[in-house]
């Protein structure tokens, strides 16, 4: 695959007709801002502040996963008149609940 409009770009940077910030700025505006995250994370742009980031993201995801999980199981239960079993997911919402609040 050849990388004409790239090279084109490129070349009209390297000649001056175009400034490497508009070239930035145009890319990164034409970018979803999944790209540019993606792009940002394959440079190594953000090491530290990322990887927070996606951790606290990944444990926000789990949290709301449990409260998901956890309300489909008394919603189950209740419905099937299991009134033990709906008690046991009630708590394991509430708990859930209480984890995906925290601050």
């Amino acid at each position: 695959m050849t990388r004409a409009a790239t090279n084109r770009i490129l070349a009209l940077v390297a000649e001056g007709l175009i400034s490497p910030e508009t070239v930035m700025t145009e890319c990164l505006a034409y970018m979803s801002e999944d790209d540019v995250a993606d792009m940002a994370r394959g440079a190594n742009f953000f090491e530290d502040e990322e990887d927070e980031e996606d951790e606290e993201d990944e444990e926000d995801e789990e949290d709301e996963d449990a409260v998901v999980a956890a309300r489909a199981a008394f919603e189950v239960a209740s419905a099937n008149g299991l009134t033990g079993a709906a008690h046991v997911a009630a708590d394991a919402l509430r708990a859930a609940l209480k984890l995906a609040t925290r601050t």
